[in-house]
């Protein structure tokens, strides 16, 4: 009879934990859902609930010097293996108990996967679907012009040629060797935003590096925002001066603004408005790559080519040299990184998929629209 009334009792929590984990997914696919096809849910969400995660998740995991969302990766991996291996050695003592030992974990982790996924919803998934940062900012994009295209490749190049003139940029060339002191600039340089639009204001955690960051630099990742610690991450394996940009950028998903364009084109404005050359040069560089990326994709390649040859001499050596950092990863790796990058982005209704990154070009051309007309240029 005991027996009986346990046996009652673990299939009554059994039952509950099922249903209670069915529960929280359904409730995470119907935020999703909402947000995706009902206009207005997820600005307003972007605006109203939203900015609760940061102020209080943000706080609660900046004062740890190691990321946090890192150590959770492993921790997991570390357990997974431990109870891989519990159940190897379960089966080969007593299988009934193997088999219950399963049944438990597979409850608990359902259970587990279910509250990951309302927390990524309500701390990401969400706001893929805010206002852009163009509506926002007032910046309407219109259609690309080959000849603005090619303009806006040649000044960005110059600026970044004006830059290295500067007088204050070798003392900003050092500060890359404090990638704390950069945090904090970082940190700067978003506030600075925030001050001319609110969505952009408030508390900001610091910036933290990957402990395997060469793991990164293998896939070609420069930087991520982990939705369950609000927290900034990037890849301190990379060039130095790639790192300011990237900061940014990490920054303004933690901010909500989770497409890939309207990070970028936010971390390109935070590093245009810092008084660090560097920064500045961070953000001209990353806006130029993706403004080549753009021309090449648009023109016959002797074109491209023909303005390439135009940049100047330093500058083409340095994305020559990026370039080629970048392809010394693996290529499988940067294959596989990339394949499951483009699925996430289409899963989030980011039909461009990794083609969003790119999107930033459009907000770079409505940025400099009237710089970059013909009788501007005269």
């Amino acid at each position: 009879m005991r027996n009986e009334i346990h046996n009652l009792s673990n299939k009554f929590r059994t039952y509950n934990a099922i249903l209670l984990s069915a529960g929280i997914t359904l409730l995470s696919m119907g935020l999703m859902l909402i947000s995706r096809y009902h206009s207005g849910f997820a600005q307003w969400y972007a605006v109203k609930i939203y900015p609760v995660f940061p102020e209080f998740a943000g706080r609660l995991f900046s004062p740890w010097r190691f990321s946090v969302f890192e150590a959770g990766i492993l921790l997991i991996f570390a357990a997974l293996i431990c109870i891989v291996l519990k159940i190897i050695w379960l089966f080969f003592r007593d299988i009934q108990k193997a088999k219950k030992y399963v049944l438990t974990g597979l409850k608990r982790g359902f259970l587990l996967g279910s509250l990951l996924l309302l927390t990524y919803t309500l701390t990401c998934s969400i706001n893929y679907h805010r206002d852009d940062i163009g509506t926002i900012l007032n910046k309407p994009v219109e259609t690309v012009s080959v000849e603005k295209l090619e303009r806006l490749c040649l000044m960005l190049s110059d600026q970044m040629v004006d830059l290295m003139a500067n007088p204050e940029w070798n003392t900003s060339l050092r500060s890359l060797n404090d990638m704390d002191a950069m945090g904090t600039e970082a940190i700067a340089s978003m506030k600075k935003l925030g001050a001319i639009e609110p969505s952009l204001s408030g508390y900001y955690p610091k910036p933290k590096p990957i402990y395997f960051s060469k793991l990164l630099s293998s896939m070609g990742i420069e930087g991520i925002y982990s939705p369950f610690t609000i927290e900034a991450n990037y890849n301190d394996d990379m060039t130095s001066f790639l790192v300011p940009y990237t900061m940014c950028h990490e920054l303004a998903h933690l901010k909500g603004y989770m497409r890939e364009e309207d990070a970028g084109f936010i971390a390109y404005l935070a590093g245009k408005n810092s008084p660090s050359p560097i920064f500045q040069y961070s953000g001209a560089f990353h806006a130029l790559t993706y403004s080549l990326n753009a021309l090449k994709n648009s023109v016959p390649m002797e074109q491209y080519y023909n303005t390439y040859e135009k940049l100047p001499e330093v500058i083409k050596i340095q994305l020559s040299y990026i370039g080629e950092q970048r392809r010394e990863g693996s290529a499988i790796y940067r294959e596989m990184a990339s394949y499951v990058n483009n699925a996430y982005l289409l899963a989030n209704a980011q039909y461009k998929g990794s083609g969003s990154y790119g999107h930033m070009v459009d907000y770079l051309l409505a940025e400099y629209k009237e710089v970059l007309e013909p009788d501007a240029l005269l």
